[in-house]
């Protein structure tokens, strides 16, 4: 009987564990996924276009 509940004991825990790195890992892989969507959210291009006579400066930023 007592190996019996060793035995059920030891699987709870193995289950538990499994759990609780699902959880985890789903929870990170989330967060990987929203701090990559809120970058890719941010334009590339300078917020004020350069005009066509200025001459470009190579720097991207638009000043």
């Amino acid at each position: 009987m007592t190996l019996f509940m060793v035995i059920a004991v030891i699987l709870l825990m193995r289950s538990m564990v499994g759990r609780i790195r699902k959880v985890r890992y789903r929870e990170q892989a989330a967060e990987q996924h929203r701090n990559h969507t809120s970058t890719a959210e941010t334009p590339a291009t300078p917020a004020t276009p350069l005009s066509a006579g200025a001459p470009h400066t190579g720097t991207g930023l638009g000043r």
